[in-house]
């Protein structure tokens, strides 16, 4: 009897030393589908990258993800649910900057860009000045055209990174009458362009390579301080003789506030192995899309110096 009782007091210790290791084993991080919240249109560079990345993503993390997209109002509508939602893991999102800052100082967003809790980034892209096909030929001629008339830029959305881009740029032009006409994401703006309903648009290098190789747009300007791969006959500001602020698109993927470190963590560390992937490398390549690595650290402080800079314009923004 005394025997039967020490066997059955060593199963249950067995049992009971084992139940934290299968409790940890059904909490373990993710044990489902990732909502991944999108503030563009299908078809823009934020849309491009994250279907290029995420199902990269989904081989080292083990979980699925699934797009939602809420575009309008320059990513604020996505910006504000990824704020709101439940820091559990399962709700994180594309974060565009500046975008998300200027949007702070154009309207009175829930969100507040500081207190998203960055995750990763592999994503800086230059913008470029384009027009249609068969309309002007240089800076010089639209500089010139702007001189006797009005002109129109298609904006991606008032608030976007582009759209900071598009003032500093016609500012550093001179050119003193340009209208700003803003639609929901850079496909329209492109679009509106190449039909000739406005006379240029500023917007990531890595959105325009296709209309611009087809000839539906031309390339005038890069915005940066190097020439781009994707452009490499488009001269730079510099080399113009004008002096022009470079203000890429920084798109990386943050969650709500207090996020729990260790959940970041495993994201972060997926995220960077698929950024090394040759698989993913590969695309980018074809994409004509440059990769930047940013651990979470490093984005944080990237976010922290982004802040800075766009004040600096905020009342040039808010002017327009």
């Amino acid at each position: 009897m005394r025997i039967k009782y020490v066997l059955l007091l060593g199963a249950w210790l067995l049992i009971v030393t084992a139940l934290p290791a299968l409790a940890g084993e059904r909490t373990a991080y993710p044990q489902r589908t990732i909502n991944y919240l999108m503030g563009f249109p299908p078809g823009g560079k934020s849309d491009i990258q994250a279907r290029g990345l995420l199902p990269v993503v989904e081989k080292y993390l083990g979980a699925h993800f699934t797009i939602q997209y809420l575009p309008g109002a320059g990513g604020r509508i996505a910006y504000n649910k990824i704020f709101k939602a439940k820091p559990d893991g399962y709700s994180i999102g594309h974060v565009a900057i500046p975008g998300s800052i200027l949007g702070e100082y154009l309207a009175t967003p829930d969100y507040r860009t500081r207190e998203f809790t960055p995750i990763f980034n592999c994503f800086v892209t230059p913008q470029v000045l384009v027009v249609a096909g068969d309309s002007y030929k240089s800076v010089e001629e639209l500089v010139k055209a702007g001189a006797g008339k009005a002109l129109t830029n298609g904006s991606a959305g008032k608030g976007t990174s582009s759209y900071l881009a598009a003032v500093v740029a016609v500012n550093s032009l001179g050119l003193k009458d340009v209208r700003h006409v803003h639609f929901e994401g850079t496909p329209q703006a492109l679009a509106a362009v190449a039909g000739k309903h406005v006379d240029f648009s500023v917007c990531p290098t890595s959105v325009a390579t296709s209309l611009v190789q087809s000839g539906r747009l031309r390339a005038l300007l890069t915005i940066a301080e190097e020439r781009d791969p994707a452009f490499p006959q488009v001269p730079v500001p510099k080399e113009l003789g004008y002096t022009m602020t470079a203000m890429p698109a920084i798109d990386g993927i943050a969650g709500p506030p207090k996020l729990p470190m260790e959940k970041v963590k495993i994201l972060e560390k997926a995220f960077i192995k698929a950024a090394q992937d040759p698989e993913f490398l590969k695309w980018t390549q074809r994409a004509n899309m440059g990769v930047t690595i940013m651990d979470q650290r490093k984005f944080s402080t990237v976010i922290d110096d982004q802040i800075r800079e766009a004040e600096k314009y905020k009342d040039m923004l808010l002017a327009k």
